[in-house]
């Protein structure tokens, strides 16, 4: 047993310092997207039911979740989660059988009408045909099946558990319980478009626990909403902490006894940042894609060797890191040069700028080739690009034996029993 506390500890052992201090750096503040998104969330709940002003709502959304981490700490984001989850479950599952028993008579009845009635293109889990659909729909499912994969707040969890075997099928459980419990605000939604078109698609759920529900199952509603937005706002701030306190700070000595007091600096600091992030106008879905991908294309891949190669030292994950995110941020500057704010697509703006007229045909059908490639799919082959020249840069140095590596995850454990 590697006896590992945060993701950071894992990067430490299998490659060495120095690709710690990187990999922290860059998955700390990929945090701030995805907590930026809950805080949002949470304000447009309060702007929604309360009238409360979207700024005063996120920064009531700030220091409730700064608040609560602070407090509850590891027991905010496990036995709290599972009380929460078990809260945000119930009130769905009123929503759930109010909202199709009028659709349909029944619950069963109102699933069968939703795919009666239903364009058959809404179904359907594949891209349109085409290159450009279907390589953005790589792009998309990349990010949001592995991108989340090296996240501490995944790893506190697996962490936590009294042995690996419970880690293994916790994660089997959650992970269909996730998908399970994903349907059914999809399902919900996909009513709301039916039943009432052309209405916001920010407030659906909420317009319709207004429109279907009681009064008391309102309330309900609104408290398993919160629920989950805040477990999820939590998590995510005790993760970063984490990072940050352990694996940055915890090397600074004015800190390193001070490790309670230093976490709690810490969760300040994330809900900070994350607080700017929140009111930089991005909207809820493109800052959790653009959290999961800075994760995906700068810690994937020295997550998966650590895991199942042999790395031959830290040069192979910090060029991994780096590359990775280097690609992925300079395809994104590019676009958004190219495109601006207007609505033009990026493949057909560059096939318009590098057309035969200008730099000849091949370079021109190259240059919209490479206009397609979405920038997930860019920093990801970087990051794979990126280890692979730091391993043949270091194909001269040892590789740690297993022995080593036991050796120095003893030592750790030993500093923080």
């Amino acid at each position: 047993e590697m006896k590992l506390l945060t993701s950071g500890d894992f990067f430490r052992i299998k490659y060495g310092p120095k690709a710690e201090i990187v990999v922290c750096l860059i998955q700390g503040l990929s945090y701030f997207g995805w907590i930026a998104a809950q805080f949002i969330a949470l304000a447009q709940i309060q702007a929604y039911y309360f009238g409360i002003p979207w700024v005063a709502g996120i920064l009531i959304a700030c220091g409730l979740t700064m608040c609560y981490t602070m407090i509850g700490g590891m027991w905010s984001v496990s036995i709290m989660d599972t009380v929460q989850m078990g809260i945000a479950m119930i009130g769905l599952m009123f929503m759930v059988d109010a909202v199709f028993s009028d659709f349909g008579g029944s619950i069963g009845a109102g699933i069968s009408k939703l795919f009666n009635d239903l364009n058959p293109d809404r179904l359907t889990l594949l891209p349109p045909q085409g290159v450009a659909p279907g390589l953005a729909w790589v792009g998309v499912l990349t990010v949001g099946l592995l991108g989340n994969q090296p996240g501490q707040e995944l790893q506190q969890k697996i962490f936590s558990a009294r042995s690996p075997q419970v880690a293994r099928w916790a994660c089997i459980s959650a992970g269909i319980t996730y998908i399970l419990f994903g349907l059914i605000p999809i399902g919900l939604g996909l009513v709301c478009g039916l039943q009432f078109p052309g209405e916001s698609k920010k407030e659906a759920l909420m317009m319709m626990a207004d429109h279907y529900l009681s009064p008391v199952m309102v309330i309900i509603f609104v408290i398993s909403f919160i629920s989950i937005v805040l477990s999820t706002a939590t998590s995510a701030v005790l993760a970063a902490a984490t990072i940050l306190g352990h694996n940055l700070l915890g090397r600074v000595p004015l800190f390193r006894s001070r490790d309670l007091v230093t976490e709690r600096i810490c969760v300040v600091l994330i809900a900070l940042g994350a607080l700017g992030t929140a009111f930089s106008g991005d909207k809820i879905l493109a800052l959790l894609q653009f959290s999961l991908a800075i994760s995906l294309v700068a810690v994937f891949v020295p997550f998966l060797a650590g895991l199942w190669g042999k790395p031959r030292g830290e040069l192979s994950a910090i060029l991994a890191a780096l590359v990775g995110l280097g690609y992925f941020a300079l395809r994104q500057v590019s676009e958004m040069i190219v495109v601006g704010s207007g609505e033009v697509e990026y493949s057909e703006m560059i096939r318009a700028l590098a057309g035969p007229s200008q730099l000849g045909p091949g370079i021109g059908h190259a240059a919209y080739a490479m206009a397609l490639v979405p920038a997930e799919l860019y920093g990801l082959g970087g990051s794979v690009l990126g280890y692979l020249i730091g391993q043949w840069l270091q194909r001269k140095e040892v590789v740690p034996s297993e022995e080593s590596s036991e050796n120095l995850a003893n030592q750790i454990g030993n500093e923080n029993p």
